[in-house]
């Protein structure tokens, strides 16, 4: 095989806020606590003070520049927990988080930026109301999807069961939700979307104990649950990433071994499945994809005070690199979060560290986090060595080309990503700009 690398170094660690005067946390690997929009990169977690309250922050930057202080959407006697981010195509930053108050229990809410790219003021809390007052943990994702309304997805226990609950904006102040999982527990909701169809993924536990990833599609209605029994069951955790707009790859912990699989938009199958490691025990899995189709996969490794993030990558399927060890203080790193920077060219991955907890036994636990350049338009690859379509049409008359998956593919489908040329005997992968 013929492909040309040259190795980026990681820079060094670098903390997001050296006094923030508090404990600070990031939410769960599987849900969205980072984003971009044409002026910053934005970073949103939560923080406990006093231990009696909790609050959200949000840290922004300019491309190439230096973190701002602190900002407190909202700074009230409240819990305030595991906010998810996003910008919408207004440039309005939203979080969505959940919520505990001195009179109820869990709750949704959700708050604006007052003003577009812009995060000085924030509006008041707007609550989601769904039926019911009384529910555990949320695990909250949100997204833009068909006609740039948001989607919402959560888990609630308010019937005795853990439910998934599917939310459509109708307007500013009202989301249309229904309940889209019917029986065991359902946990860990995720969202894809892709071409004109939300893919909502979760962990169903059965009464028997066993647990498998769970797919019910919408486009309009929605198309019932399916159980991916061939991935197997006792699956803990695990994380969803779309790839370009043909594939959507699973990230799942297993036995405490990490694995991984492919569904197939086209054809609503999953067409690959592999172990991608089993000699370590690994949890929280979180991935990216750059413009190149490169997956960059994040994970925790050991337990207790031994906990440390570990990377790997992958420019073809599920073949991945030697892991690397990216922490290695005598105190826990965990909770990977990665961001591929498009404006910047950056892939960062950022994590909760108490290093400092020998010299502030009071306030340690910090967002760390660390980058490399990677490139605009994709990670490691030399830019004589890309070829555009027309080159490829040019040079490569008749010849076949193949996907990842072995699949035969015409060059004038090659717009993006990874697919491979047999010439001479020799097996030659081209990178599609």
């Amino acid at each position: 095989m013929i492909i040309l690398l040259f190795f980026v170094l990681w820079s060094q660690d670098f903390v997001l806020d050296e006094n923030p005067q508090s404990n600070q946390y990031l939410p769960y690997n599987f849900q969205n606590t980072v984003t971009e929009n044409s002026l910053h990169i934005i970073v949103s977690g939560y923080e406990n003070p006093d231990w009696l309250k909790s609050r959200n922050f949000v840290y922004f930057k300019p491309f190439n520049g230096v973190w701002s202080p602190k900002k407190q959407p909202y700074a009230g006697d409240d819990f305030d927990e595991y906010p998810v981010i996003f910008s919408d195509e207004n440039e309005y930053l939203y979080l969505f988080y959940q919520k505990i108050t001195k009179y109820t229990d869990y709750g949704i809410y959700y708050q604006r930026s007052s003003f577009p790219r812009e995060y000085e003021s924030f509006t008041y809390p707007e609550g989601i109301n769904f039926g019911s007052d009384m529910t555990s943990e949320m695990y909250i994702s949100a997204i833009i999807g068909e006609e740039n309304r948001i989607n919402l997805i959560f888990s609630s226990d308010s019937e005795n069961y853990f439910n998934i609950y599917h939310g459509i904006e109708v307007n500013p102040y009202y989301f249309e939700i229904n309940r889209i999982s019917f029986y065991g527990d359902n946990i860990f909701p995720q969202m894809v979307y892709l071409r004109d169809t939300t893919y909502i993924f979760y962990l169903k536990i059965l009464s028997d104990g066993s647990s498998c990833i769970t797919l019910n599609k919408f486009k309009g209605n929605y198309k019932g649950e399916v159980v991916f029994n061939d991935m197997g069951n006792n699956i803990k955790n695990f994380f969803a990433l779309s790839y370009f707009s043909n594939y959507i790859l699973l990230f799942y912990i297993q036995n405490k071994k990490l694995s991984g699989a492919i569904y197939d938009v086209g054809s609503s199958q999953i067409v690959d499945t592999q172990n991608i490691f089993l000699g370590i025990d690994v949890e929280e899995p979180n991935a990216v994809c750059d413009s190149f189709g490169i997956v960059h996969l994040f994970f925790t490794v050991g337990a207790g005070e031994e906990r440390d993030i570990f990377y790997t990558y992958s420019s073809s399927g599920l073949n991945f690199s030697k892991p690397e060890q990216l922490t290695f203080t005598p105190f826990p790193s965990y909770s990977p979060h990665s961001f591929y920077s498009k404006n910047e060219g950056n892939l960062y991955v950022f994590w909760v560290d108490e290093r400092d907890k020998p010299v502030n036994p009071e306030f340690y636990s910090k967002i760390y986090y660390k980058f490399k350049n990677t490139g605009k338009k994709g990670g490691f690859i030399f830019s004589k060595n890309v070829l555009k379509s027309e080159d490829i049409k040019r040079k490569y008359t008749g010849k076949k080309f193949f996907d990842v998956l072995g699949r035969k593919v015409a060059t004038g489908q090659f717009k993006g990503g990874i697919i491979f040329l047999n010439d001479r005997n020799k097996k030659i992968k081209l990178i599609g700009l």
